[in-house]
């Protein structure tokens, strides 16, 4: 009876393998990071394992015998300090250099990201993607802990969402964006300083959808996101013309952190200046980033 089950399931499998057509290779980026203290379980055999619940198959890295981009940050000290989000930030720009040369050279033609750190070294890790190049971005669920980062099967309708000012400052160059995704932000909570000179926009799901830490739960749901995100990018620079920054307060699942970085045009997009939240005082803390080649670097700081 069990060498029976396990033929069933070999078998599941080279079916599985075999139905996924030889144009969907991709080339996998894992990156792993410290969140509050604790190392999160993300191996290469979960990520293969989503990759290939997707219809997709590992590439061989040009010039490697192995399939994969690791970025592990975990080994990296001073966590939660400016040190440490600068020092992570070098790191990942040191790894996407080699990516986006193989992506420039047509030796990479499809990435596929699994991420899991703290939001601004997500929104970091998209920005430092070439968005020339196909990219899936995989998101860990909460529903399933032996399949978490395979997306539900079949899909959720997916949402969509929407942007709105919801408060109009008194310093024309000064936006604020709250995304309310996986769970809704008190805007009493902002710094006083962006409270009182920000405009402020709040980025949510439509309804019947609500905030939730599930309702990015498909690949066309991110995909919706990344389109209002645009939307929303191209409304401030109609509204408030060309402007250096706009300070960005995340409620949002892992796989949006890493759209939000995405969605940035080089030369073009104002800069994400990352708020993420502190458990002791002051609430947040900050980290500025721009697609590469805007801003040289990444800066993370306390304030005060």
């Amino acid at each position: 009876m069990r060498l029976a089950e396990l033929k069933r399931e070999h078998e599941s499998r080279i079916q599985a393998l075999t139905d996924i057509g030889a144009d969907r290779k991709a080339n996998i980026i894992r990156l792993v990071g410290p969140i509050r203290g604790a190392n999160p379980e993300l191996t290469y055999e979960t990520a293969l394992e989503a990759l290939t619940a997707a219809k997709l198959f590992p590439a061989l890295i040009p010039g490697a015998f192995y399939s994969e981009y690791e970025l592990d940050l975990r080994h990296i000290p001073d966590f939660g300090t400016p040190a440490h989000f600068a020092a992570c930030a070098s790191y990942i720009d040191g790894v996407m250099n080699r990516v986006n040369e193989g992506v420039r050279h047509d030796e990479i033609r499809r990435l596929a990201v699994f991420a899991f750190a703290r939001i601004p070294i997500l929104v970091h890790l998209g920005a430092s993607l070439d968005d020339k190049v196909p990219t899936r971005i995989f998101q860990r669920h909460r529903t399933d802990t032996e399949n978490a980062w395979n997306w539900p099967s079949p899909p959720p309708a997916p949402p969509t969402f929407t942007f709105e000012k919801t408060t109009v400052g008194n310093v024309a160059d000064q936006v604020a964006l709250v995304v309310n995704l996986s769970g809704t932000i008190d805007l009493a909570e902002l710094p006083g300083d962006v409270i009182s000179s920000h405009s402020v926009y709040q980025l949510s799901p439509d309804s019947p959808a609500v905030s939730d830490p599930s309702v990015i739960s498909s690949p066309q749901a991110l995909a919706n996101l990344e389109k209002t995100l645009r939307s929303f990018l191209a409304t401030v620079e109609a509204e408030q013309g060309k402007i250096d920054r706009i300070a960005l307060f995340p409620a949002i699942p892992l796989a949006a952190a890493v759209t939000l970085g995405r969605v940035l045009m080089p030369e073009i997009s104002p800069a994400w200046q990352v708020f993420d939240r502190n458990d002791e005082r002051p609430k947040w803390s900050q980290l500025q980033r721009k697609k590469p080649g805007a801003v040289s670097t990444a800066r993370s700081v306390v304030r005060q």
